[in-house]
């Protein structure tokens, strides 16, 4: 098996040197490049796929639920007075409760509810507004602030 013997031992250890020269010669150059890959590579998460452009402060994910429930109490009631719309008392109630909870807590109520529109564009915009409930997406009772409304 093998070479033919015509030609003898010199022709085995020629191919032999040859092959053997390829092999080292080959690894000379794929050692560098395999290192350089070993050290590019790196774990990638979900917050890396994101664009950095799309990466914002997003107040209402530091909220408890039963903040968000505060807030949007505060937020129906404030749009039903603008509206006009007379509710029974009770309303008025769990309005100035829903508040004081909230200002207890340190909650910015005005602030939040004025860049809640924005909040929701920019999310949008990210693509985590979802139409299911989850804590990445503020559901304020009655309000809209994603792609769904909540009734109270």
């Amino acid at each position: 098996m093998g070479l033919p013997t015509v030609f003898g031992e010199d022709l085995k250890n020629e191919v032999f040197m040859k092959y053997l020269f390829i092999l080292l010669l080959g690894s000379f150059f794929l050692l560098p490049s395999m290192h350089a890959s070993a050290e590019e590579i790196r774990e990638l998460t979900w917050d890396d796929l994101i664009p950095a452009n799309l990466n914002f402060d997003d107040p209402f994910e530091n909220l408890t639920e039963a903040q968000l429930y505060n807030l949007g109490t505060v937020a129906q009631y404030r749009e039903q007075q603008a509206r006009k719309e007379e509710k029974p008392d009770p309303s008025k109630f769990y309005y100035d409760e829903a508040l004081a909870e909230l200002k207890a807590d340190d909650i910015d109520v005005d602030g939040l509810l004025a860049i809640r529109e924005e909040i929701t564009e920019k999310r949008r915009a990210r693509g985590t507004a979802s139409t299911a409930p989850s804590r990445a997406t503020p559901m304020i009772h009655g309000v809209s602030t994603g792609t769904q409304t909540l009734a109270s």
